[in-house]
């Protein structure tokens, strides 16, 4: 059993090697920034919008709660400030009737745009950064979290790209980071049909796999070859008829476990809606008959 770092709580887990132990800041802590190293400011939810009765995205009516972090702490530099802000964007003025900015931004001229915008009375000046050379001591400097994946350049077959970045939190206190800072993976991962004119279900070097309710799906890896079982049936659409056998309803079953393979079909289609049709339909359709006041197969 090892003590855990967090809370003075116990945990179980491999013996620590010298490739576990968490960075230590080996200066002392008077040469760390004074404010510590933040994460850039992440948005927490939906913005929530101004105005009475409107979607009012002007003025600085709209207000975004943003979240951050402190980096540095894990190598021994504390971070003040606060973990949480209310962000409001969109300094265009607003409309009439509606007011021209949301309290306690006013209209003021704007040099650099040459334009009124929406402004606070007294502008607020940031920190300004303190260097330090105090950097984390793996060398590997402090990156912002990854930007969500950008959207996939096609919609199948593992036949699309797509992209995501990160930013050096650190640099600009004159710790350089190490690594890239972009990162591009396959994507669009269900098989494509004939329909879209593809010449296989899966691009180049990707492997064709069907998922567990019969999807075909394309896979980086090659599939696990292996046996399962059939689930049971269960009725997956509604019967289209109302009488005489003449409807159908489909039916569709699971293979498992995920990833294994079943010999069969995974859906099938049953007749169904047995009552006997009134005139002036037939009383029983196709291939069925009418026996008790009910039609059955012939």
């Amino acid at each position: 059993m090892l003590t855990g770092v967090y809370e003075n709580t116990n945990a179980c887990g491999p013996l620590i090697t010298s490739d576990d132990v968490l960075p230590v800041n080996n200066c002392s802590t008077t040469c760390c920034p004074s404010d510590g190293i933040w994460s850039e400011w992440t948005n927490n939810g939906n913005p929530k919008l101004g105005g009475v009765g409107s979607n009012l995205t002007c003025g600085m009516c709209a207000q975004q709660n943003q979240t951050r972090v402190c980096l540095s702490a894990t190598y021994g530099c504390p971070c003040t400030g606060s973990t949480t802000q209310i962000y409001t964007y969109s300094n265009a003025l607003c409309q009439f009737p509606m007011t021209t900015c949301c309290p306690p931004y006013v209209k003021k001229i704007d040099l650099t745009a040459k334009a009124y915008l929406c402004q606070l009375e007294n502008a607020v000046s940031l920190p300004s950064i303190q260097t330090t050379t105090c950097c984390p001591p793996d060398g590997n400097g402090l990156w912002n979290y990854w930007s969500s994946w950008s959207r996939c350049t096609a919609t199948c077959g593992l036949c699309g790209t797509q992209m995501r970045n990160r930013t050096c939190a650190s640099a600009a206190y004159g710790c350089p980071c190490t690594g890239s800072s972009t990162e591009t993976q396959k994507c669009g991962n269900p098989g494509c049909t004939t329909a879209c004119g593809c010449p296989s279900a899966c691009c180049g070097g990707a492997y064709q796999a069907v998922a567990y309710d019969g999807t075909i799906y394309c896979s980086l890896e090659e599939p696990i070859s292996c046996v399962g079982s059939w689930e049971p049936w269960f009725n997956y659409t509604l019967c289209n008829d109302t009488c005489g056998m003449c409807g159908t309803y489909t039916q569709q079953r699971y293979c498992m476990p995920p990833g294994c393979q079943c010999t069969g079909s995974f859906t099938q289609t049953m007749p169904c809606a047995a009552s006997v049709c009134a005139s002036p339909r037939s009383a029983c359709c196709t291939g069925f008959t009418e026996k008790a006041n009910t039609c059955s197969v012939s």
